[in-house]
């Protein structure tokens, strides 16, 4: 019965890494397909990250997900969540440009 437990322990984690996997692509498409925001995802170990950068602007985002974060989350609102936070970097970083221009720094 302990070795079947295991196995299932074990198909359970490749599911659920498959799944994170997937649900880490399907917002990277969100991101690029609905909302024009170019971006690479990526998997390190057992934790995936979405990078975005705009090199016009010289920004650059990370979010970081545990796997477990990934199965659990709703992609449509994670890349609307995303791309709400690059669009606060980019007006901060736009703001800040501003001010030194401005104070003549």
């Amino acid at each position: 019965m302990k070795k079947v437990n295991v196995m299932n322990k074990e198909r359970e984690e490749k599911l659920n890494e498959k799944l994170a996997c997937e649900k880490l692509n399907h917002i990277s498409d969100i991101l690029e397909y609905k909302f024009g925001i170019q971006n690479t995802p990526g998997i390190n170990k057992k934790e995936y990250d979405i990078f975005i950068e705009d090199v016009d602007e010289e920004i650059y985002f990370q979010h970081t997900y545990s796997m477990e974060e990934m199965v659990e989350c709703h992609v449509e609102l994670q890349a609307f969540r995303l791309r709400k936070d690059f669009s606060i970097c980019i007006a901060l970083e736009t703001f800040k440009t501003f001010e030194e221009e401005v104070n003549g720094n």
